[in-house]
């Protein structure tokens, strides 16, 4: 009898500490308030002087169980990916930035794949984004004409590519216009 309260005991105390280990792992709850300071400490992690650059959060997407949002960290726009773990917090999984305006990505999610595209348009006039992959257009509006957005539609998911090629991209305005020409279409990627 006294074996199997000891293996209770030791099962309870694996269990407990797994859950502590766990939890550690996923440290951040979704706090808009909070994220910036975390995505600054990820950002400096391994640096032996902190770059005080500010980060600023923006929109976001959420897809299956990660959440993207775009991020400019001092002059860079950037992206970061946030893992959702079974507790229901978060951990960073990626974070990238550079200079340009625009970023995009292909991903995939439970056998779905997904364009995300995000971008700052100083001027605000950007209302719809086309994107022309495979021989397929796939058009994203922008909820209305802001100078930061973040979005993503679904796509074919035979798509091979990560990334879509920039000469296939075209900006509208809220007329219809095609104001690509307009904007230097540089920037980076998302995964």
């Amino acid at each position: 009898m006294k074996k199997i309260k000891y293996s209770v005991v030791a099962l309870i105390v694996v269990a407990v500490c797994v859950s502590i280990g766990y939890h550690f792992s996923y440290p951040i709850e979704l706090n808009m308030l909070t994220l910036p300071n975390h995505i600054s400490d990820f950002y400096n992690r391994g640096h032996s002087v902190k770059d005080s650059s500010a980060v600023v959060l923006f929109s976001g997407v959420g897809i299956g169980k990660n959440e993207y949002y775009m991020v400019e960290i001092g002059e860079d726009l950037g992206y970061v990916k946030l893992e959702k773990g079974l507790t229901g917090r978060y951990k960073i999984s990626h974070l990238g930035y550079g200079d340009g305006n625009f970023r995009d990505g292909i991903i995939e999610n439970n056998g779905k794949k997904y364009l995300l595209f995000c971008g700052r348009d100083i001027t605000s006039q950007i209302s719809k984004i086309t994107v022309l992959i495979n021989g397929q257009t796939y058009e994203m509006d922008i909820p209305k004409a802001t100078n930061h957005f973040f979005v993503y539609t679904e796509i074919d998911n035979h798509v091979e590519d990560k990334q879509v090629n920039r000469d296939h991209i075209n900006f509208y305005n809220d007329k219809a216009k095609d104001i690509t020409e307009l904007y230097n279409l540089s920037g980076g990627g998302i995964q």
